[in-house]
């Protein structure tokens, strides 16, 4: 995976071949996927946050449980369901 290239700095990482199955590749996917979600929206500062703010945005605090959510939603989304993710 592309998105992977990152832990190519970690000492052992770069090498290591992972044998995942259909199933798990996915999910690893999907996973990906909301953490990338989840550090392209996070709110970086005052400014941002006083704008989100005053348009109405509704925001939600990034937790490992929201991330698995939005994980689980992009599963779903890739496998076709009717539920877009976020």
């Amino acid at each position: 995976m592309s998105d992977m290239k990152a832990l190519g700095d970690v000492p052992g990482v770069g090498d290591m071949e992972l044998d995942l199955t259909k199933d798990e590749r996915l999910r690893a996917a999907a996973l990906i996927m909301a953490i990338r979600y989840h550090v392209e929206t996070i709110v970086k500062d005052a400014a941002m946050y006083q704008a989100m703010m005053a348009s109405d945005k509704h925001l939600e605090p990034t937790t490992v449980d929201r991330v698995v959510l939005i994980a689980e939603q992009f599963e779903r989304f890739l496998l076709g369901g009717p539920k877009a993710a976020a």
